[in-house]
């Protein structure tokens, strides 16, 4: 059943008392009531405007009450939300940076050691270590990021080995191409896997928020 606006009841509240003054006229014209008589019916409309008047109070107050109380529920949501997403996102970013990469190839040390921060992507994964699990609200929320999580560890791990065999390749001249080959392949792989699950995070939050 469809519920009325505000306005609505306020509306119809009016009809109403003003269809029940034109009612009391009409029998009042009709009958042809005397004073006591009168007043007896104003007393009785009044009781009757007093407690639809109390009614329609107190349900606009209840529905502006929940209305405030919803407003606030979708606005710390939101910023929950927003929260979350900001932590994966840093391992997404991270995840298409190193991607773009390692596209061709290994890069050289240099390249590796200016693009690379293994202390940021550590903090990055204590990060999403400390997100409560029961605050993300659904099963696809929470797998999304414990997706996110365990590629992120994996990234971690394997970008440090490489950076250290493209540090002992330099400093030695002797080559590591085909360690470091199937160190890129499982570096693209992961960055892959963050991108994928930082947008199903982002779906399942977004679906919660639009729900509440």
């Amino acid at each position: 059943m469809k519920k009325l606006k505000q306005w609505e009841f306020f509306v119809g509240y009016s009809l109403a008392g003003a269809a029940l003054l034109l009612a009391i006229w009409r029998i009042g014209a009709t009958f042809d009531l005397n004073k006591s008589e009168w007043a007896a019916w104003v007393q009785a409309v009044g009781s009757i405007t007093a407690i639809g008047g109390a009614f329609v109070l107190g349900e606009i107050q209840a529905r502006s009450s929940l209305a405030n109380e919803l407003k606030i529920r979708q606005r710390d949501l939101e910023r929950k939300n927003k929260s979350i997403l900001s932590i994966a996102a840093t391992a997404r970013e991270y995840a298409v940076a190193m991607e773009a990469m390692y596209q061709f190839g290994p890069p050289n040390l240099m390249e590796l050691q200016f693009k690379y921060d293994s202390e940021t992507l550590g903090h990055v994964i204590n990060a999403i270590d400390v997100v409560p699990m029961h605050d993300l609200g659904s099963i696809e929320a929470v797998f999304a990021l414990l997706q996110i999580k365990t590629s992120t560890v994996y990234l971690h791990k394997h970008l440090d080995k490489d950076l250290k065999a493209a540090s002992e390749m330099n400093a030695s001249g002797e080559s590591c191409e085909t360690f470091r080959d199937d160190l890129k392949i499982t570096i693209v792989a992961n960055c892959g896997l963050i991108q994928r699950y930082y947008q199903k995070l982002q779906d399942a939050l977004e679906e919660q928020t639009g729900i509440l």
